[in-house]
């Protein structure tokens, strides 16, 4: 199984059969999947699906996540037939557990700071850093295990991703080199990428929280507000540098993208 992007406003989407269909915009036939094949679908732009699809998407639990044509995540259709009321219950509990979340989000921080650390020494090919500029790495995810906060330790994630993106910038060529790690709307082509990515990885980790029964407003991190998906948050955390930073690397280190395309 996996995930269906539309990134062609001009297409429609329809249900037959079971198949979901894809026409263009003369009407003709491009691909027809089975449902059982498809996770998520991930529409970019204005493509057209119509309601016979949705309601036969909802039957079979296949969320659809909707992005501007720039990548901005805003919103998702989805039905309630997965939730799992008492499991939720009992996260409401876990996330008002101190401690718990505490524990939680030491464990989410040191992940995502190794995987960091592990994802520049693959890069730094021709060995721009030592094992001093890697102490940092190390001795911050030591920081974490004596923190008494959460506030504490997003200030040590906080700090060492400065560094990391400071590192990292240091490893890309010139046409995506970069100041500082901006969210939207992107000041350079390298920011563009990065949260391009990261709002497809919001999007699936909510697709995942609510497939598993749970709430995506319960978290152990970051703090709940209004349209945001807090446990989605938390939960991709240690996969930004495993599947995005990774992945944009590997695109620009190939040719694959270039400074031209943007």
């Amino acid at each position: 199984m996996a995930d269906l992007y539309i990134q062609n406003s001009s297409y429609s989407l329809s249900i037959s059969d079971r198949k979901l269909m894809i026409k263009n915009q003369e009407r003709t036939m491009l691909k027809a999947i089975s449902l059982g094949l498809i996770d998520n679908i991930l529409i970019f732009g204005n493509s057209q699906l119509s309601t016979q699809l949705l309601k036969s998407l909802s039957r079979h639990g296949i969320p659809v996540f909707y992005f501007s044509s720039k990548g901005e995540f805003l919103f998702s259709m989805d039905s309630f037939k997965e939730a799992d009321y008492e499991k939720q219950r009992e996260q409401a509990q876990a996330s008002f557990d101190k401690s718990f979340c505490l524990k939680m989000s030491k464990r989410i921080a040191s992940a995502k700071i190794m995987n960091q650390l592990n994802l520049l020494k693959a890069y730094d090919e021709q060995g721009l850093f030592d094992e001093e500029d890697f102490k940092r790495f190390k001795s911050a995810c030591e920081s974490l295990e004596s923190a008494k906060s959460i506030s504490e330790i997003m200030g040590i994630e906080g700090r060492i991703a400065k560094s990391y993106f400071y590192y990292l910038n240091l490893l890309v060529e010139e046409d995506f080199q970069f100041y500082s790690r901006n969210r939207s709307p992107s000041l350079d082509r390298f920011n563009a990428l990065l949260n391009f990515g990261y709002s497809i990885l919001y999007s699936c980790f909510i697709g995942l929280i609510r497939k598993n029964g749970l709430s995506a407003g319960f978290g152990v991190t970051h703090q709940p507000h209004t349209h945001h998906a807090v446990l989605a948050s938390d939960l991709m955390e240690e996969w930004r540098p495993v599947i995005v930073d990774d992945t944009v690397m590997s695109l620009i280190k190939h040719g694959d993208i270039r400074g031209g395309a943007f």
